[in-house]
C-alpha cells in the first residue's frame, strides 16, 4: 500500500498537464470555431486533433502507471530500484505534455502581440500535434506488450514483435516530428543544441555520400547550402532524416560515425584533452597464447581467425602517471616512474559494432586514468559488416588473455581487473565475462556496462519503442547495425569491403588470409538478384546468424617466427643493359633512372 501511494504521489504531475491541455484545447477551438480566414480553418484542425488525442494517451498513461512499477529491478537483499522501460516511456511521454502544453500558452499569450508569427506557431502546434499522435500509438502498443508479459518480465519475442515492425514502417507514427520542431524535447536545452548540430550534419552528410564524388567542392558547397536550409525549416529536416534513416544503408552510418577518427580531429581532442604520461598504440600479434585456467591447468588461446584471417589487434594504452614496465610515449620519457597500480581496466569502445575506435573515446579515458589512478587498455576490435559475429568478441577475449601474461607491461599488477565499455562495448564486457568463465579462465572482478546493447535478436522492449523517437540511433540505422554485426545481410557489397579488409592483412607478412569458396553460377546470379542490404518496408523477423555468407576454411597453422609469406616475397630487380656505345667515343656512364 506505501509503494502504490509513492507512486500515485510520482505521477501526481500528470494530471494537472491533462488538465490544463484539455483548457486551453477548448479555448482554441472556440477562438477558431467561426473560420474566418485559411489561417483559422489549420489552426481549428490542430485544436480539434488534440482534442481526439488528448483522452486515449491519459487512459493508456494510467495503465501503464498502475502497473509499470511491477517490473522494477528488484536485487538479491531486496532492495527495489525504481527504473525499468515503462517508466522510461512515462518519463518521455510527460516531457512531451510539457513541451505541448508551453507552446499552447505560448501561442495563447502573444496570440494579440503585433509581432506574433501565425506560421511559426502553426507549424510548431502541427509538428507537436503529430508527435502526440506517435506517442499515443506507441503507448497504446506499450500497454498491449505489458499485459502480455509475466512481471518483471520486459522482452517478447511472440507476434506482438510484428507490431513494433508494423508501427517503424506506417506514417502514423509521425517519426519526422520528432526529427523536427521535436528534436531532442526529452533532453536538456543545452543538449537539444547539440543534437540539433548532429541532425543537420547527419542530414547535409548524406547528400555527400549519396552524391557523386566527381566534383567535391560542388557536393561541399551544396551540403552546406542544405544544413543552412534544415536550420531554418525544421520541418524538411524532420522529413529528411525519417526517410533517410528508414532505407539506410549501413555504410553511411558508417562513414557518418567515422568522421570523428579523421586525423584533425584526433589532434583536436588530444589537445584539448587532458595531458598524461602514456598514450600509446600497442598492437598485440597474432600468436598462441598459453594461459593458466582458475584450475591451475594450462591452456592454448588460438588467435580469431573467422572471416578476416589472421591480423595483430590494434590496442591504445592509456596511463595518467608513467609506471614501471610501460612503454613511455616521446614527451614522457624524462618523467619519473611510480609503482605499478593494482588496477586494470579493460575498455571496449562504443560504435553500434560498425565504426569508431579507442582513440576516438580517449578524450574521457585519460580522464578516468587520472581519477581511478590506473592504466586502462582500450581494444580496438574489428568491425561489422566486413568482420561479422563471433570476430570481434574472439578478438576482445584474446586481447584479455594478453594482458593477464603481460601485466608488468601495462603498468598493473593485475590484483583487479575491470571490464568496461559503452554500446556495442557494453555487450563485449558482459559476453566477454560470459566467454571467459566458459573457458574457465580467471573472470574480472568488476564489469562496468553503460547503456549496453544486451539485446541483437529481434524482439519487442519498451526500449525499442523509445528508440522510434532517438536523435542519436534512430531505429532503421539501429537495425542496420545489429543486421551487420549478426551477419544477417550479406550482400555483394559487403563480400566486396571484406575483400578489401583481406587485402589489407595480405600486405603485412607472415598472416594466411582464408579464402571463400568458390560459388557456383547459379549461387552468383541468385545473389546478384538480392540485394539484401538494402532494406525493404519489413525489418527481418529474426537478427541471428544465418548461413548464408561463406563458412571460412578450416585453421591453418600459425607462421612460424621469422618465416615470411611467399605472397609477400619481391623478385629481386634486374640490373638495366647498359647502354651501346661507338668505337671512336669514350663510353660514358649510365644515367640512373628515376625507377
Amino acid at each position: 500500500l506505501q509503494c502504490r501511494m509513492t507512486e500515485d504521489r510520482e505521477f501526481l504531475p500528470f494530471k494537472r498537464l491533462f488538465r490544463e491541455l484539455k483548457l486551453q484545447t477548448d479555448v482554441g477551438l472556440k477562438l477558431h470555431k467561426m473560420k474566418r480566414t485559411d489561417w483559422d480553418k489549420k489552426f481549428h484542425a490542430v485544436y480539434a486533433e488534440l482534442d481526439v488525442l488528448i483522452d486515449p494517451v491519459e487512459q493508456h498513461q494510467k495503465e501503464l502507471a498502475e502497473s509499470c512499477g511491477e517490473y522494477d529491478f528488484i536485487s538479491i537483499d531486496g532492495t527495489r530500484v525504481k527504473g525499468n522501460g515503462f517508466r522510461s516511456f512515462l518519463h518521455v511521454m510527460k516531457q512531451l505534455l510539457e513541451h505541448l502544453l508551453s507552446n499552447l500558452q505560448k501561442c495563447a499569450r502573444e496570440r494579440s502581440s503585433l509581432f506574433f508569427s501565425v506560421s511559426d506557431h502553426l507549424s510548431t502546434l502541427t509538428a507537436y500535434t503529430r508527435a502526440l499522435q506517435g506517442i499515443e500509438l506507441m503507448a497504446k502498443e506499450a500497454v498491449i506488450l505489458m499485459k502480455a508479459n509475466e512481471p518483471p518480465l520486459l522482452v517478447n519475442e511472440g507476434e506482438i514483435a510484428e507490431s513494433l515492425k508494423k508501427l517503424a514502417c506506417t506514417e502514423d507514427a509521425s517519426r519526422d516530428a520528432f526529427y523536427g520542431h521535436c528534436l531532442g524535447f526529452q533532453y536538456s536545452q543545452s543538449l537539444r543544441l547539440i543534437l540539433q548540430f548532429l541532425a543537420i550534419s547527419m542530414a547535409s552528410y548524406e547528400q555527400w555520400h549519396s552524391g557523386s564524388k566527381e566534383d567535391p567542392v560542388k557536393q561541399l558547397l551544396s551540403s552546406l547550402w542544405k544544413g543552412s536550409k534544415y536550420y531554418q525549416h525544421p520541418t524538411e529536416r524532420g522529413i529528411k532524416i525519417a526517410d533517410m534513416t528508414h532505407d539506410s544503408s549501413i555504410f553511411f552510418a558508417k562513414a557518418f560515425w567515422s568522421l570523428t577518427e579523421h586525423n584533425a580531429v584526433k589532434t583536436a581532442v588530444k589537445f584539448v584533452s587532458m595531458s598524461v604520461d602514456v598514450s600509446k598504440i600497442i598492437e598485440i600479434p597474432a600468436k598462441n597464447i598459453i594461459a593458466k585456467t582458475v584450475s591451475g591447468e594450462e591452456m592454448t588461446i588460438t588467435p580469431p581467425f573467422s572471416d578476416i584471417g589472421y591480423k595483430p589487434i590494434t590496442s591504445t594504452l592509456v596511463s595518467y602517471k608513467l609506471r614501471g614496465g610501460q612503454p613511455c610515449s616521446s614527451y614522457g620519457k624524462n618523467r619519473a616512474q611510480v609503482p605499478c597500480s593494482n588496477t586494470l581496466i579493460i575498455h571496449f569502445h562504443g560504435g553500434g559494432f560498425v565504426a569508431q575506435t579507442s582513440q576516438s573515446h580517449e578524450f574521457y579515458l585519460r580522464w578516468w586514468s587520472k581519477e581511478l589512478d590506473c592504466p586502462i587498455l582500450s581494444v580496438d576490435y574489428s568491425l561489422a559488416p566486413e568482420a561479422p559475429f563471433p570476430r570481434a568478441l574472439e578478438e576482445c577475449v584474446f586481447c584479455y588473455a594478453w594482458a593477464l601474461n603481460n601485466l608488468e607491461m601495462l603498468g598493473t599488477t593485475g590484483e583487479r581487473i575491470m571490464l568496461a565499455g559503452d554500446s556495442a562495448g557494453g555487450n563485449f564486457a558482459v559476453t566477454t565475462a560470459m566467454k571467459l568463465k566458459t573457458l574457465g579462465l580467471r573472470q574480472p572482478d568488476l564489469i562496468f556496462s553503460f547503456y549496453p546493447a544486451a539485446i541483437v535478436r529481434s524482439c519487442v522492449t519498451p526500449s525499442r519503442f523509445l528508440s522510434l523517437i532517438d536523435p542519436l540511433l534512430p531505429f532503421g540505422i539501429m537495425i542496420s547495425c545489429l543486421q551487420a554485426y549478426t551477419g544477417t545481410v550479406p550482400t555483394d557489397e559487403v563480400f566486396a569491403k571484406r575483400k578489401e579488409a583481406r587485402k589489407r592483412i595480405l600486405k603485412a607478412k607472415g598472416y594466411i588470409i582464408p579464402t571463400p569458396k568458390s560459388e557456383s553460377p547459379e549461387t552468383k546470379q541468385q545473389s546478384k538478384g538480392n540485394k539484401s542490404l538494402q532494406r525493404s518496408q519489413t525489418v527481418p523477423s529474426k537478427l541471428s546468424p544465418t548461413p548464408s555468407r561463406p563458412t571460412p576454411p578450416s585453421r591453418p597453422p600459425l607462421p612460424k617466427t621469422g618465416q615470411t609469406s611467399s605472397s609477400s616475397i619481391k623478385p629481386k630487380p634486374q640490373r638495366p643493359p647498359p647502354p651501346k656505345h661507338s668505337t671512336t667515343r669514350k663510353p660514358t656512364a649510365p644515367a640512373v633512372s628515376s625507377s
